[in-house]
């Protein structure tokens, strides 16, 4: 198993940070990232910088979607202003209508997790945390080493900072200065 934990302390208090954590998704306000990198791997991502209404009902049970080809993770913990956690397992296919649980190719199963978790620090600020976990069977070690290390090293790496530093200027209410 692989774990990677960031976090970013932002300038406002977890009341203003949660409504962008609560609408990601390919289908809602996208993931606060790169939108070229997004595309270019195929996933119709549309960043939306404000907090919608209409996407703030996130519940256990639902499916996060990364991208159209149904790739994601589904909603299994979430305590509103406090965290919200996703986990995908190829073990545990999805049973919302047009997900799927990805393998990547050289492994026979695989899992996954991904965790935002909110702290609220003195001032009125918040310490916004996101914790991904990567399990998987390689049954090819070359292959499975390559894909895996491209989607869980360095590209995740870029687009999960991109999406913590761009949270932080939208809950901080300067997102129009930094993108």
């Amino acid at each position: 198993a692989s774990t990677t934990t960031m976090a970013i302390e932002i300038d406002a208090p977890p009341s203003a940070v949660w409504p962008h954590l609560n609408q990601l998704g390919q289908d809602k306000a996208g993931f606060y990232s790169f939108s070229i990198f997004e595309r270019a791997v195929h996933f119709l991502i549309h960043n939306t910088y404000v907090p919608q209404a209409r996407w703030q009902h996130t519940k256990v049970g639902d499916w996060c979607f990364y991208g159209q080809q149904g790739i994601g993770h589904e909603i299994v913990m979430h305590e509103p202003g406090r965290y919200i956690v996703g986990v995908s397992d190829s073990r545990k296919p999805p049973t919302q209508e047009g997900a799927i649980a990805w393998v990547p190719a050289g492994m026979s199963d695989f899992a996954w997790s991904w965790g935002f978790f909110l702290d609220e620090l003195p001032g009125g600020r918040t310490r916004l945390t996101t914790r991904t976990t990567a399990w998987g069977v390689m049954e090819n070690k070359l292959k499975a080493g390559i894909v895996a290390g491209l989607m869980w090293g360095w590209s995740s790496g870029v687009m999960q900072t991109r999406l913590l530093q761009v949270i932080k200027a939208c809950a901080e209410g300067r997102w129009f200065l930094k993108l």
